[in-house]
């Protein structure tokens, strides 16, 4: 048998939770568990990595824990009458106003937006599946064309290809998703949503300042880190 060299890292969700489950993973040959803070409360968390160390010690294999921070996640606000159908050429207004929301203007979770776009950039929403382009910013308002439409849920993932976001790297919740690790003692962390050099060095030196030696995974997720990786 060739050795292998490659890692298998595996995503722990609440479908792969359970004791049963994850010794399963373990014979398998799971080298790293990756949990991911975008979901799952700390108390859900370290039951599971309680439950990893143990099970990986009774099998008598090494595995490591990487914790996978959410980073600056941008999301629409509150739909009042639930999912609404977006039209292919008709006009959409996404504002930092606290607005009920409909097929016509949604409200955002990120209240820098109407200062990091100008007219032309691309704004998709829920993974991708809707395009919008903006056409004009007025205040706290976003005027959009829709390019590729279609159904738009509430709280759906915003996401700014080219766009130079000015959200920190390491939210408020991420600062405290951090500190769980650190007294968890997570082999590795994610950082998720990458654009400088900088956003590494600052988790670096966070970790130094806390005395704790925790190897970090840095998420190339945004066009702009391309640029820094010989940072």
């Amino acid at each position: 048998m060739i050795p292998r060299r490659a890692k298998i890292v595996c995503t722990i969700g609440p479908a792969s939770s359970s004791p049963e489950k994850l010794a399963a993973l373990i014979e398998a040959g799971m080298d790293v568990a990756r949990l991911n803070f975008s979901h799952g409360t700390h108390q859900d968390h370290a039951q599971v990595i309680a439950h990893l160390r143990r099970l990986a010690a009774q099998a008598g294999r090494p595995l490591a824990i990487l914790q996978d921070l959410q980073g600056p996640k941008i999301r629409t606000g509150p739909l009042a009458a639930g999912p609404v159908e977006l039209q292919a050429g008709s006009l959409f207004t996404i504002t930092t106003r606290p607005v009920p929301g409909d097929a016509v203007c949604v409200s955002t979770t990120y209240q820098h937006l109407p200062t990091d776009v100008k007219p032309g950039d691309q704004v998709l929403l829920s993974d991708g599946l809707l395009r919008l382009e903006v056409k004009v910013v007025r205040g706290e308002d976003i005027e959009c064309l829709v390019v590729d439409g279609g159904q738009l849920r509430a709280r759906a993932g915003i996401n700014l290809p080219g766009v130079q976001v000015s959200a920190p790297s390491l939210t408020e919740k991420d600062q405290e998703d951090l500190e769980f690790g650190i007294t968890q003692e997570v082999d590795y962390l994610a950082l998720s949503f990458v654009r400088r050099a900088a956003d590494v060095i600052d988790l670096k030196e966070h970790l130094a300042r806390r005395g704790v030696s925790i190897g970090v995974v840095a998420k190339i997720e945004k066009p702009q880190a391309l640029g820094e990786l010989e940072a």
